[in-house]
């Protein structure tokens, strides 16, 4: 009978389920949960041992962990004026300049305190429903099958925990920064750049009225001057080079350096607040009668060889120990890692509800995100690839070779911020899809959601790739003069029909990807694992 089965699959997950106490931290087999100022230190180097330190803690305890960490930001921000606007990087002028920082705050505090007060409320505000929509987007990530609520209250924690990090990454490329631009400055007090020539002013006729010899004079001598100011140019440029050959490597575009460093670390960053969401946590398994797969019908007093009385399928189709075996990526140990990784990108790609039927909703299942992290690596070498080939198309073979290490580091931060689109992208896809299913199935189905849009980032790599083809593709079209030419037996302009080849392609394939999630999770919502 089904009820052996059920009362066996209750079994294997009741002997590692963790209780919790009354005050909501976790009793057994659970470590001991960390101060608030552990947690906020800690965080910054070790996420996901916060995150498993702190996963049944109550949440006014990280809350404070995270007042904590806006206090840490706070000073931050202010070490950061007072670092940017000091005469020199000394820690006493450092400290001078935070003084006189605290000492303004401190005015306008006393000044009018109820304006002061009221600017710190609407700043606090405004950080928590930040944070509570960060929360709300990344819910799927660490989600399980619990109440949605409990999904939403440990993304929470993860968010408020990852915001001591945030605020030491600010620190460390404010610090940097701050002393690149003071050696930039001390070095051109020593070192001033060549001076643009100027222009010469062209003869004005109304100055030169009914003289019309002054006025051919003046402009005869005007070309002299544009002449003159060709070959001034031209020193200009030669002056200009050696000057810049002169300047030391770390100050040469040393503001896109920092650029770059900003993306990969916010890339970084985004990656370990995923990591610390999915550390593995016990949660009470929700008693659920065994169902069929297909249609939702409760097969408790089923006979295990029989059929679905509604729909007709198999018992064993819904409830064999084979039914959702997981992706193929999850075998990627027996059948090896390009072939799991081949067969699972196909598999979502072509026939999304069959594979939905094949993930598991009860239990952990987060192999997923290193599954999107190896395309998620394509993305970012294919957006560099692709800014580096239309740098190559615009500014031409020598002006690139001139200057090679601009277009590398511009490449490098767009294809950062293709990667981190491409996250985002997934994780709103995800809570959109799982949070509507969720509602109308009344089950969490964010885990799903979140294995589905993960599987899927194979789709996003070959979106990416079809949108660097439209824009290399528009961009010819445009100095080609063609789409001009079309757009003129049309009632659009040539500026229309452009916003229309960049932005309909990237709707259609938006919401394929949404449809494909949609499909996979939907196929999952009788699920009995």
């Amino acid at each position: 009978m089904c009820d052996d089965i059920v009362r066996r699959m209750e079994r294997a997950e009741t002997s590692s389920l963790i209780t919790y106490g009354g005050n909501g931290e976790a009793e057994a087999g659970c470590p001991k949960p960390m101060s608030p100022l552990l947690a906020v230190l800690l965080a910054v180097v070790r996420p996901a041992q916060t995150a498993r330190r702190t996963a049944g803690a109550a949440l006014w305890r990280v809350w404070l962990a995270f007042l904590m960490s806006l206090c840490l930001g706070t000073f931050v921000i202010v070490y950061l004026n007072a670092a940017l606007d000091a005469p020199e990087l000394t820690v006493s002028t450092v400290l001078t300049g935070i003084q006189e920082i605290t000492s303004d705050m401190a005015r306008a505090l006393r000044s009018d305190p109820g304006q002061f007060v009221l600017a710190v409320l609407a700043g606090l505000v405004g950080l928590h429903v930040a944070s509570a929509l960060i929360a709300f987007v990344f819910m799927p990530v660490g989600a399980r099958d619990e109440p949605l609520r409990k999904s939403f209250v440990h993304s929470l924690r993860q968010v408020w925990l990852s915001v001591a990090r945030i605020a030491f990454i600010v620190f460390a490329i404010g610090t940097v920064g701050a002393y690149f631009d003071h050696v930039d400055r001390n070095w051109l007090q020593w070192h001033p750049s060549p001076t643009w020539p100027l222009n010469p002013v062209p003869p004005n006729i109304a100055d030169f009225p009914g003289d019309d010899d002054g006025y051919a004079k003046a402009t005869v001598v005007f070309g002299v001057a544009m002449a003159q100011h060709e070959v001034d140019i031209e020193r200009y440029e030669e002056e200009y080079r050696v000057w810049m050959r002169g300047k030391p490597w770390y100050l040469v575009d040393w503001e896109v350096l920092i650029v770059l460093a900003s993306f990969t670390l916010g890339l970084t960053h985004l990656c370990m607040l995923m990591c610390s969401m999915t550390v593995r946590r016990l949660v009470p398994p929700i008693e659920r009668p065994p169902t069929c797969e297909f249609c939702g019908y409760n097969l408790t007093m089923t006979p295990f060889d029989s059929r679905c009385p509604e729909c007709g399928t198999a018992v064993a189709e819904s409830l064999d120990e084979a039914v959702r075996p997981g992706p193929a990526w999850e075998r990627r140990s027996e059948i090896g890692f390009t072939s799991a990784l081949w067969q699972s990108a196909r598999q979502v790609f072509l026939t999304p509800t069959s594979f939905g039927r094949s993930l598991r909703v009860s239990s952990e299942a987060f192999s997923c995100q290193r599954f999107s992290a190896v395309w998620l690596l394509g993305i970012l070498c294919l957006g560099a690839a692709a800014t580096l080939v239309l740098a190559y198309w615009i500014l031409g073979d020598d002006q690139v070779r001139d200057e090679i290490h601009i277009p590398i580091a511009i490449s490098l931060i767009t294809g950062t911020a293709c990667a981190i689109g491409a996250l985002l992208c997934s994780r709103l896809a995800a809570i959109v899809v799982g949070g509507v299913c969720a509602i109308q199935e009344k089950r969490n189905l964010l885990p799903v959601a979140n294995q589905a849009a993960c599987y899927l980032f194979g789709f996003l790599f070959v979106w990416a790739a079809l949108g660097a083809l439209l824009v290399l593709g528009v961009i010819k079209s445009v100095e080609s003069g063609v789409l001009l030419a079309f757009a003129g037996h049309t009632p659009l302009s040539e500026s229309t029909w452009v916003a229309l080849l960049l932005i309909t392609p990237n709707v259609a394939m938006g919401l394929t990807y949404v449809i494909m999630i949609a499909r996979a999770t939907k196929a999952a919502r009788y699920a009995n694992k």
